[in-house]
């Protein structure tokens, strides 16, 4: 889920994202927030009630009556024109379809871009009042470095800058001027600038927009809860970059009946480093996963999504509050 992007102007930031994606995620029940998701509704959780332990179903916030749904999928025509006039953010998950190792399913990156998207949605709606509507999640992307492993699905860098800009420019047109995107594989993350910026220059002469990617593993707050998160774990002792222990211990938290325990065994890779040149993961992996699964567990996962909704949610928070003057 982390790989450079061959071929792209901005290999520098894919080389950073080979440490953006071992992340852990959140449980449905957000236990920070005080509210639940429930089929992408925002519920409240009255204080002290039994649902606030279980994630039971209570009465939603409402705005103008009707309940905050935050899919986009699943409002009419009429209901998403309203919510861009209103100024709601547009929020893209970008997930891969790609391996990640004998234990782990292949739609990992999917879930995880998805559930990024819809937790950081729900704690900017009911912390910060921030609205933001999440698109459907992109299921594939830039995975060429797994492609020697069965299952994995990648577009060319040229054919996944191209899609993702027609998707922004259609948001845009609708009249979305705050728009971020959620990526769930780090190896995406070049083509996602390079098509942001692409939108951002066209549009340029006749509207200022304000689009932005989140950070992954090197946003601010998600760093200090990470580092807190990891004071008292064992190392990993080689390179966790993929299909290690933070996104096994991700799935063991939200998908645990996905996970073939018995392969979460640590693999011998065949450099003690990741290279600087560009590689293909079975020249590093001969499982196709790094650092040691075997140390995941359900409890780091929990702890992971939590914190992931948490900085997702400032995120949108602070893009909601970016000025935009035309």
């Amino acid at each position: 889920m982390r790989a450079l992007a061959a071929g792209l102007p901005v290999a520098r930031r894919a080389a950073n994202s080979l440490r953006c994606r071992e992340r852990p995620l959140l449980p449905t029940t957000l236990r920070a927030s005080g509210c639940c998701l429930a089929a992408g509704r925002l519920r409240a959780r009255p204080e002290g009630s039994p649902e606030s332990a279980t994630g039971g179903k209570t009465a939603p916030p409402e705005i103008g009556g009707e309940a905050v749904n935050i899919r986009w999928a699943e409002h009419t025509w009429e209901e998403v024109r309203a919510a861009a006039r209103e100024g709601a953010l547009a929020v893209l998950p970008c997930g891969s379809t790609e391996q990640h190792g004998p234990m782990l399913p292949l739609d990992t990156d999917v879930r995880i871009a998805q559930r990024m998207a819809e937790d950081g949605a729900r704690v900017a709606w009911e912390r910060y009042q921030v609205r933001a509507l999440v698109l459907p999640v992109l299921p594939f992307g830039l995975a060429s470095h797994h492609l020697a492993f069965a299952g994995t699905i990648t577009f060319e860098p040229e054919t996944y800058i191209t899609l993702l800009a027609e998707i922004l420019r259609s948001v845009v047109r609708h009249g979305f001027r705050r728009i971020a995107v959620v990526s769930g594989h780090g190896g995406n993350m070049p083509g996602i600038d390079l098509a942001m910026a692409k939108i951002v220059h066209e549009f340029r002469d006749r509207m200022a927009l304000r689009v932005a990617q989140f950070n992954g593993h090197q946003d601010p707050e998600f760093a200090a809860r990470s580092r807190e998160m990891m004071q008292d774990q064992p190392s990993e002792e080689q390179p966790g970059i993929h299909a290690s222990r933070w996104e096994t211990s991700e799935t063991l938290a939200d998908r645990p009946e996905l996970v073939r325990r018995e392969r979460m065994v640590r693999p011998t890779l065949k450099l003690a480093q990741v290279p600087e040149w560009t590689w293909m993961t079975h020249e590093l992996s001969e499982t196709g996963a790094f650092g040691d699964p075997s140390l995941a567990v359900a409890e780091l996962g929990h702890r992971t999504w939590e914190a992931w909704a948490e900085a997702v949610g400032a995120f949108l928070k602070r893009l909601a509050e970016a000025k935009i003057s035309d």
